[in-house]
């Protein structure tokens, strides 16, 4: 099973760690509010996947459930980010 290009664009951020805010600004260009607004969904729907397939880790460490609660706080995706982003070893071959 492949990645899209949502979904590896979340890796290849996630390669070295990043927060979900750096993740929106690099995303949009860093893009108006408004831009990084509209993207959290996109966004936010392939961290969910790709950690449900455990190719992506957030930390602090959350449960599945735990975590689709989370990111659909703001406050997770604003700067500055209490979430980072990292890839797992199972992540590193669709890098």
């Amino acid at each position: 099973m492949g990645v899209n290009v949502v979904e590896y664009f979340v890796l290849h951020e996630a390669d070295g760690d990043a927060t979900l805010a750096e993740m929106i600004a690099s995303w949009t260009g860093n893009g108006t509010a408004e831009q990084r607004t509209d993207a959290v969904p996109l966004l936010r729907q392939a961290v969910l996947r790709l950690a449900s397939r455990g190719l992506v880790e957030v930390t602090p460490g959350h449960s599945p459930a735990d975590l689709a609660d989370t990111l659909a706080e703001p406050g997770s995706w604003a700067s500055p980010s209490p979430l980072t982003l990292s890839v797992t070893e199972a992540g590193v071959p669709y890098l």
